[in-house]
């Protein structure tokens, strides 16, 4: 899989998480601490994020560990 197929991965399953949890971009980025175009930028595929900024995010959306299986059967899959 390309850095950029990944990226896009990443932020749309941030972006489901998120709006499961009924968060918009700004609510989600202070309440983990994180820059809201940032996040923004993430989700829609066009930035990474560092390992720690991504655990803040899993705890601030309550995301089940799955979430890091369908990361990597995506990647698996290209």
């Amino acid at each position: 899989m390309e850095e950029r197929e990944f990226k896009s991965v990443l932020g749309e399953q941030l972006r489901l998480y998120r709006k499961r949890k009924g968060m918009t971009i700004e609510e989600a980025a202070w309440e983990a601490k994180v820059d809201a175009k940032h996040l923004g930028k993430v989700e829609n595929g066009q930035r990474s994020m560092r390992a720690e900024t991504l655990f803040k995010m899993v705890y601030t959306l309550d995301i089940p560990t799955d979430f890091f299986e369908v990361l990597k059967n995506y990647y698996q899959t290209k």
